[in-house]
């Protein structure tokens, strides 16, 4: 799963879309 966030981490369209990606934002 780390190794997604990374990815989505480097790409904010995706970030935007995923929602784990909120949760390490905030």
């Amino acid at each position: 799963m780390a190794a997604v966030c990374d990815v989505c981490a480097k790409k904010p369209t995706f970030g935007h879309n995923v929602p784990w990606s909120k949760k390490k934002t905030n």
